[in-house]
């Protein structure tokens, strides 16, 4: 499960995480938000923004189609190539830290706990029928949080 949320006055963030609900056969993933939504603020708050972008499929948003990143459909296409799967992680995660350092300079008075700084790949971990994947993300105070995202091979031998 992903999610990161804190109950915080002030500020907020439209919901507090979100979990993957099912992976099809046919390699569709389902997210799901969780219940109740709270208020977030502060280092969780931009690390769900970051996740919101990273696992947005890129074109998905009908309000911001260049939002998002092409990671889940890369994924599941070479679920058993490990050099792709490294270069497709690293370069959906620098995507995210473009469109998350944009998306920040249209509200320049963003505090300093919410205040994206850098993410980096920090880890992938294999296993024989799934991948972990670990980012690092870093805001603008030194704080950060590492995100660690599993996901079954669709074409795993069972």
């Amino acid at each position: 499960m992903i999610n990161y949320s804190r109950s915080v006055a002030g500020r907020t963030f439209d919901f507090d995480g979100f979990s993957i609900k099912e992976r099809t056969l046919e390699g569709q993933i389902n997210f799901k938000f969780s219940a109740p939504s709270r208020k977030i603020t502060g280092l969780d708050k931009m690390v769900q923004q970051w996740l919101y972008i990273f696992l947005t499929p890129q074109g998905s948003d009908v309000f911001e189609p260049e939002r998002g990143t092409n990671f889940i459909a890369v994924l599941e296409a070479a679920a058993n190539d490990r050099g792709y799967i490294s270069n497709i992680v690293s370069s959906s995660v620098a995507d995210t830290n473009e469109q998350m350092l944009a998306l920040q300079a249209e509200t320049p008075s963003l505090p300093p706990d919410e205040t994206f700084v850098l993410s980096t790949l920090s880890g992938i971990v294999y296993g024989i029928t799934s991948v972990e994947i670990r980012i690092r993300i870093l805001n603008a105070e030194g704080a950060g949080r590492t995100l660690t995202i599993p996901s079954p091979f669709v074409n795993a031998p069972i």
